[in-house]
């Protein structure tokens, strides 16, 4: 059954991506197709599921206490197939932007599950493998999705929403392969550990992780234009090797963790941190290669140990709205990335976007630091000391 149960969930993770990315090569098409719309509302059609993601997210894991979680994956993977396809029948923006709104409700109301299935099915190592699996299945979405909808704009960009329909396998799967008995929820009463201090904490994390992720799926195009580094279809490739890097790392998941441990975030934090000095001193494309790999290797590994943060120190059975708070803070992020950093250049006159990339792998570098002082024993100790010293307090 767990093998089955994989499989659905797998299909469902492979979505994930492809919700926003399938329509950015046809922006372009559809902005001819509609010569009046602004081009604001031209790019809605991609930030708006993302944008939608969250409120969606968060109300996913508050209806999960109440409502089976399998009904509710139905539920999520009809409105996505119906928020997908429909794009290629419509024939005003406002309707392509209403059903791109659906699209965003399905997918945020599939989030949060997804993390919350595997905790309910998968334990131990198998729990570790399959958020590995997890990511690599988004990022595998990633790399097929966009390679297709590439090929189809050039047809016309009403075929590329037809792809959407690839979410009717994973509503087959799930109606035959996803268990019901192993996710009904328990009637008693929900504990209210499902959000503590370590799910703000590590979700703090993830909001910075992604704002520096993201400065390089934001800026990566007019970088290599403004540095001279790579062709025009340079940017397209950068994004292939950071997606290709994510999707490996997640498949090797369960032996990196294995490996580092407590350093599980602060490990890759480094990581990353050196990818993002090596972009701010590229010279080549060559470099900006490695320094996305080593980017995209990173994320791929922070991502899914973020949920497993998030799993261990919630109750099984009541950690869908942990996890859809986690995802919130992930989409924020990737909001905030170009928002603050454009803040931050305009505040010390920065204009060079390589000063804007090491900046971010010192913020980076000083997150992986601040992770090993909690994570050490001397902090441990003064936890414990500031704890003993309330109770004599009190006791006084």
């Amino acid at each position: 059954m767990k093998n089955t149960a994989c499989i659905a969930i797998l299909s469902i993770s492979f979505l994930i991506i492809i919700t926003g990315a399938l329509v950015s090569p046809a922006l372009g098409s559809i902005k001819e197709y509609f010569p009046l719309a602004s081009t604001y509302n031209i790019k809605l059609l991609v930030t708006l599921p993302s944008m939608l993601i969250i409120p969606a997210s968060l109300a996913s894991g508050k209806l999960s206490s109440k409502i089976n979680k399998k009904k509710l994956v139905v539920i999520g993977l009809i409105l996505y197939i119906i928020g997908g396809a429909c794009g290629a029948f419509v024939s005003t923006l406002s309707q392509l932007l209403l059903v791109r709104g659906i699209i965003g409700v399905g997918m945020g109301i599939l989030l949060p599950l997804i993390g919350s299935l595997i905790s309910d099915i998968y334990k131990g190592k198998a729990k570790v493998k399959m958020l590995g699996y997890s990511n690599a299945s988004s990022n595998l979405g990633g790399i097929l999705g966009t390679y297709f909808s590439g090929k189809l704009a050039l047809i016309g960009w009403r075929y590329i929403f037809l792809l959407y329909l690839v979410a009717v396998i994973s509503f087959t799967l799930v109606i035959i392969w996803l268990p019901s008995s192993d996710i009904v929820l328990k009637k008693k009463k929900a504990s209210s550990s499902y959000m503590n201090k370590e799910v703000i904490r590590v979700s703090v994390i993830a909001i910075f992780t992604n704002i520096a992720f993201y400065s390089v799926m934001t800026n990566i195009a007019l970088f290599l234009i403004n540095e001279n580094l790579g062709r025009a279809d340079s940017a397209g490739l950068s994004i292939s090797f950071l997606t290709l890097a994510g999707f490996l790392s997640g498949l090797l998941l369960h032996r990196l963790t294995a490996l580092m441990k407590k350093m599980s975030i602060s490990v890759p934090l480094f990581l990353m941190s050196i990818g993002f000095v090596i972009i701010s001193r590229a010279t080549t494309f060559t470099g900006i290669i490695v320094s996305v790999v080593m980017i995209g290797f990173s994320m791929g590994i922070l991502t899914p140990v973020f949920q497993l943060k998030v799993i261990e120190v919630t109750p099984k059975n009541n950690n869908t709205f942990a996890l859809s708070f986690l995802n919130g803070s992930i989409y924020f992020g990737k909001f905030a990335s170009p928002i603050v950093l454009t803040l931050i250049a305009s505040l010390f006159g920065w204009d060079s976007q390589r000063v804007v990339f090491l900046f971010v792998s010192i913020m980076v570098l000083a997150i992986a630091l601040v992770d090993i002082l909690y994570q050490s024993e001397f902090f441990k100790s003064f936890k414990k000391n500031r704890l003993y010293n309330k109770r004599i307090y009190k006791s006084l």
